[in-house]
């Protein structure tokens, strides 16, 4: 994998968010384990060619610092800090590095992230995280009974506090439902098994939800205003509220989100050349 610096960024700042882990056959970490099989098994195969700017890799690299700078403060007792646990499953080896655990079972996970992420909740895919790796904790004997995530939002803005729905605070935790260990095992054993069946050529398409798919939805709008009167999922729904002069549909096209901005294998992913030729006014090279 390559970084660039189109921006020309400083020297050291390029340097130090250039760190990358190259994915590798028959180790998966717990991060790897919950992202689609199909970024990783494409990532294995295009390693050489993946070319990312730093420019892109700065959040991340806030994030990583931050962690570095919790655990230089984490030598409290009864606490533990970034510690990495791991267990075999079907040959392969699956690691997984927690950010803090309290020896009365309660384990932590930081997030550095933005106040939009939150607000439905925390995302699935870091529900899954935060139990995988409490069922590495207790295949260790250790116990894990409550699941939090410290959501540190990197911009939220203080005058906004008192709206509706908008965090008080720029730190918010929230409670994550804890799985059984049956739950937690055969979470683990299914993504093992579908990893391995990507590094050997049976590759799953991304899901909807993997895609961070936005569906195409239809606003009725009026004349003169910039907000929808009304957004429908069909057009022939918006079009039966077009019973005024001066209504119209406006139709808000639908996206593969990660595809579009987040994926650095999309280039090479079939599936996502598929949507882009089905796209309207997309053209055919044949």
């Amino acid at each position: 994998m390559r970084i660039t610096n189109d921006l020309n960024l400083p020297a050291p700042l390029v340097a130090t968010i250039s760190k990358t882990r190259q994915p590798i056959v028959g180790q998966l970490s717990v991060t790897e384990l919950i992202s689609p099989p199909q970024i990783r098994a494409l990532s294995i195969k295009h390693w050489d060619e993946i070319t990312e700017d730093a420019s892109e890799r700065l959040w991340a690299a806030v994030g990583s610092l931050m962690h570095q700078l919790l655990e230089s403060h984490a030598d409290i007792p009864r606490h533990h800090a970034e510690r990495t646990l791991s267990t075999v499953v079907e040959s392969v080896n699956v690691t997984g590095t927690f950010d803090l655990y309290y020896e009365d079972g309660v384990l932590t996970d930081y997030k550095f992230t933005s106040v939009w992420t939150m607000m439905n909740g925390v995302k699935e895919e870091w529900q899954q995280q935060l139990n995988l790796y409490a069922h590495l904790l207790r295949l260790t004997g250790a116990r894990a009974e409550t699941l939090q995530i410290v959501a540190i939002y990197r911009d939220w803005v203080k005058s906004k506090a008192f709206d509706a729905n908008y965090p008080s605070a720029q730190v918010q935790t929230f409670t994550v439902p804890l799985w059984s260990n049956e739950t937690a095992e055969h979470f683990l054993v299914e993504r093992v098994r579908l990893h391995k069946k990507a590094e050997a050529g049976e590759i799953p398409s991304c899901t909807p939800e993997e895609r961070w798919e936005r569906p195409t939805r239809f606003a009725v709008m009026k004349e003169g205003q910039k907000r929808a009167v009304r957004v429908f999922d069909t057009r022939e729904e918006a079009e039966g509220h077009v019973t005024k002069a001066g209504l119209y549909v406006e139709e808000r096209r639908g996206a593969s989100v990660r595809c579009e901005s987040y994926c650095r294998v999309a280039s090479f992913c079939p599936q996502y050349a598929k949507i882009k030729a089905e796209q309207p006014g997309s053209q055919s090279l044949t």
